[in-house]
């Protein structure tokens, strides 16, 4: 087993910076293609968080902030709901999650499923959500939500046959304190592209000081046959306390003009994040 993952410790840093502005983009782009959209997040936690608990948020989101890249129009979906979760205050003294940053994106017509494992994160971001319905959204406007506690391996498969036929996206960011979980993610992620061939899927992974991304690469290569991209973004080799040294996106089934677009996003990412060792790549799935 790995360290235990502690996600407030992480809230804010450069892979909520990839993750949320890329995720941010696309939902906007799926909009503008689909009457109506499906959402998934596999592991929603709670939703919004203080940033006065959160020991990343300054050499994270708080320099993509300050930056002259925060004003670029394709970070526009991303700046826009972290301001409305602060109620368009600055300084900035929360930040939201995934499932608060899609909530926010989506329409009436849209269904948001989002699952759990802890039932007090569950009980939170129910509670986050619902402010925000009542701050942001007239009766009847907000994206319909379904909550699932429980190992999202149970119940996604479960979700993507029953829209089997719709487009969706859908976010997997597991917190992989398992070595076994790397082949487990791949495992479900076979499974939800052939029973929902129409969903567009994404996965989050880290780069640890130890790392076993690999093992999720060598996994989704001989499992998935739909088209997969990685976009991978590591700040630099790890220094003797670091742990957590970089990230990436894992594309399987994403339109190829709509990847094309988000390009950028990780340029100026990398422009702000990265240190001299560091390395980035956007492209076809490759292995290390």
């Amino acid at each position: 087993m790995t360290e235990r993952y502690r996600h407030i410790q992480h809230v804010g840093d450069h892979g909520d910076a990839l993750k949320h502005t890329v995720l941010a983009h696309l939902i906007s782009r799926f909009k503008t293609q689909h009457q109506q959209l499906l959402f998934i997040d596999s592991h929603a936690a709670s939703g919004i968080y203080s940033i006065t608990a959160a020991p990343d948020w300054r050499s994270g989101i708080g320099k993509l902030w300050s930056s002259a890249f925060c004003e670029q129009p394709l970070l526009a979906p991303w700046k826009n709901t972290v301001l409305r979760c602060n109620q368009h205050h600055t300084p900035l003294r929360c930040y939201p999650g995934s499932p608060a940053i899609a909530f926010l994106l989506l329409r009436a017509q849209d269904q948001l499923y989002l699952g759990e494992l802890q039932n007090a994160e569950l009980n939170n971001l129910k509670h986050c959500l619902n402010e925000l319905e009542k701050s942001f959204f007239t009766p009847h406007s907000a994206p319909t939500i379904h909550y699932y506690q429980g190992d999202c391996h149970t119940w996604l498969p479960q979700i993507a046959q029953q829209w089997r036929g719709k487009p969706g996206l859908l976010l997997m960011d597991p917190p992989y304190e398992q070595a076994t979980d790397y082949e487990e993610v791949a495992l479900t992620l076979n499974t939800i592209s052939r029973q929902w061939p129409e969903g567009s899927l994404i996965l989050w992974y880290p780069h640890y000081k130890e790392d076993l991304s690999f093992r999720l690469f060598n996994a989704v290569q001989q499992l998935i046959a739909a088209p997969c991209w990685q976009m991978d973004l590591v700040i630099r080799k790890p220094l003797i306390n670091d742990r957590l040294v970089g990230c990436g996106l894992l594309f399987i089934n994403i339109p190829s003009v709509i990847l094309n677009e988000i390009q950028p996003i990780l340029d100026g990412l990398a422009s702000i994040f990265m240190e001299y060792s560091g390395h980035c790549y956007f492209g076809p799935l490759k292995l290390p």
